[in-house]
């Protein structure tokens, strides 16, 4: 499934990786200014990719809620209902988030952090499918439980990536 955007993230990984070793290599001194504000930026995108996180959280267990009023869990897991906006503004903001998510991985190969193949596959994957759940089948009914557990865990890890000593 991960066929589709695979070859554009590995792509984007070589990429970085590249612009790093071959350019950016002399300004990425951990004692220049450059290294300084590369930290800062990754911090503050860790803590919007938290707060975005949490919003989507938030937003897609109502959507949950007002579904369940109208239809049975097997219904929601089994059947196809009736596209809302709100579940439309959810599709759109999570496909869209999947790609500010690279910045992610753009942030740990200029910190010489592992990329696992968790990380690898799951970023390389979840923009074709978030694609392929919202606009190409129609919204799945058990789409919506993907997004919110997606953006539960997202919102506890890109916060304790912000804050790894649980600091404010």
């Amino acid at each position: 499934m991960w066929l589709y955007s695979a070859p554009i993230y590995y792509l984007f990984n070589k990429g970085v990786s590249y612009f790093k070793k071959n350019i950016f290599h002399k300004c990425f001194q951990k004692e220049s200014n450059t290294y300084s504000y590369l930290k800062i930026l990754r911090k503050t995108n860790n803590i919007l990719l938290a707060l975005f996180s949490g919003y989507m959280t938030v937003f897609s267990s109502y959507e949950i809620y007002n579904q369940l009023e109208n239809y049975s869990v097997d219904e929601i897991v089994c059947k196809e209902y009736e596209l809302t906006e709100n579940l439309y503004n959810i599709g759109w903001m999570f496909y869209l988030s999947k790609y500010w998510e690279w910045l992610d991985t753009f942030f740990l190969i200029m910190f010489d952090k592992k990329v696992t193949n968790l990380h690898y596959y799951h970023h390389s994957s979840t923009p074709f499918l978030s694609y392929v759940n919202t606009f190409y089948q129609g919204f799945s009914p058990s789409y919506i439980y993907a997004v919110f557990w997606n953006c539960l865990v997202h919102t506890f890890m890109y916060w304790y990536y912000a804050y790894p000593r649980g600091v404010l």
